[in-house]
């Protein structure tokens, strides 16, 4: 539980660096998307009308409106690339810091809980010629060989040997499968994040189709209430007297000039 909770302390590090990522990741990517769909638009348009834009000589303004959008989508696209390496690195640094603080913290734990038995065994007295060499402490014929041959051999029994085993004192194992458990599990919470992205975008987008569903228009169709023109005033019947029209980037080539043009109801013109 030790390393555990020293590891715990790494977590919000790694959730935090990892969170910030995909933010920025998102954010940016629905701005190229934006920009990459405006120019798309722009293009789409005008080539479908592209005799329109050759005859007013719109060619240059409709290139550098695409390349505009496209410069957006491709400049937030860089910013993507970069945030993902810096992210990538950030939490390489800091998942490589976890290896050296678990390794480190871990041979502590197994050198402190040694030491302790073999120091428990030094203040009973009994002879410990190597820390971690049981062979030459708890040999045959070493309980025979000490004035205290039965508290020493009782301490090689319960302490000294189960401790080496790894059934009463931390081991290289034990530190290995706390260290990938809790760093899996950390890995585990960051991946859920595009999936809560994924959620709250839904929920976004459903906003806004619900929004449209239950919008109350401000004019009601099916509503015969209100003003309405008398019967009799309004036959259908549509005039346009001295019309001009010229279109502003060609304000010299005018297209209509004094219409005249009546619409009778009823009639197709």
């Amino acid at each position: 539980w030790e390393l555990t909770l020293v590891l715990l302390a790494m977590v919000p590090a790694l959730a935090i660096s990892g969170a910030a990522m995909m933010h920025f990741m998102s954010f940016l990517k629905n701005t190229s998307q934006k920009a990459y769909a405006v120019a798309g638009g722009v293009a789409e348009e005008h080539i479908s009308a592209i005799r329109t834009v050759q005859m007013f000589g719109g060619e240059d303004r409709v290139a550098e409106t695409y390349h505009r959008h496209i410069m957006i989508g491709s400049k937030a696209g860089a910013k993507k690339g970069a945030i993902t390496g810096c992210g990538a690195g950030i939490t390489m640094l800091i998942m490589f810091g976890c290896y050296a603080l678990a390794f480190w913290f871990g041979s502590k734990l197994i050198a402190d809980d040694r030491v302790e038995v073999l120091d428990k065994m030094t203040n009973e007295g009994c002879p410990v010629p190597l820390p971690y060499d049981v062979a030459q402490v708890c040999y045959p014929g070493y309980a025979a060989e000490n004035d205290k041959a039965a508290e020493c051999g009782h301490l090689c029994t319960t302490e000294l040997i189960p401790c080496v085993l790894g059934e009463t004192c931390e081991t290289g194992g034990t530190i290995v499968m706390v260290f990938f458990a809790v760093i899996m599990g950390a890995f585990a919470i960051g991946q859920a994040q595009p999936s809560m992205t994924a959620f709250v975008s839904g929920r976004t987008a459903a906003k806004k189709v619900f929004d449209v569903v239950d919008r109350k228009p401000l004019i009601d169709a099916s509503k015969t209430d209100g003003l309405a023109p008398a019967e009799g005033t309004v036959n259908g019947k549509i005039t346009f007297t001295g019309v001009e029209f010229t279109y502003p980037t060609r304000p010299d080539a005018p297209v209509l000039q004094g219409l005249n043009v009546e619409f009778e109801a009823g009639k197709t013109t």
